[in-house]
């Protein structure tokens, strides 16, 4: 039993130390165990002799490779975009408004010259109404435009017949969009 704990203690050197191969005798087994007590007893004293000086330029020259490495970083500012009161418009669905079709310009421009031929229109406000009467309804809406016409209306610049065939024309063109 001791031989074979001795034999195991010897591979487990060799193998722990692949440098320094065992070297195998031809004389019997119980002098290669005084010789590995000597060895072990000469190791012993070596390490005894070699000064504190030495062992700390060892752990110097040694790198700890397992070290965890802890580095603090700044905080960092946060710079988001402050948000300003009109930043809300423009998201989502929006709602269907009446207003005039794009596509009918030519046929609005050429009846509204016609109603707008009358006598009773003077010459200076024709185009002023004409241009009017279809920006605000393709723009904004229809509502914006009968406003409209109304209201040069009440200033006396159209009569109630030519307000009335405006409105009916404005309301044949209208589309949702």
């Amino acid at each position: 039993m001791r031989k074979q704990s001795q034999e195991s203690v010897k591979k487990t050197e060799s193998i722990l130390e692949p440098v320094a191969p065992a070297i195998e005798s031809t004389e019997p087994e119980t002098e290669a165990v005084e010789e590995t007590e000597e060895e072990e007893e000469f190791l012993a004293n070596e390490e005894n002799t070699t000064s504190p000086i030495d062992i700390e330029d060892e752990i110097q020259s040694s790198k700890n490779v397992f070290k965890q490495i802890v580095t603090k970083t700044p905080k960092k500012r946060d710079h988001r975009r402050r948000r300003s009161r009109h930043d809300d418009s423009g998201g989502g669905r929006q709602p269907k408004i009446k207003k005039l079709n794009r596509q009918r310009y030519n046929d609005y421009k050429y009846a509204a010259r016609d109603i707008l031929e009358d006598e009773s229109v003077a010459d200076e406000h024709r185009s002023n109404l004409l241009g009017q009467i279809w920006a605000k309804g393709e723009r904004i809406g229809i509502e914006a435009t009968l406003e409209f016409i109304t209201e040069k209306e009440e200033q006396l610049i159209i009569n109630q017949e030519i307000a009335q065939r405006l409105r009916d024309l404005v309301k044949a063109l209208t589309t949702r969009r």
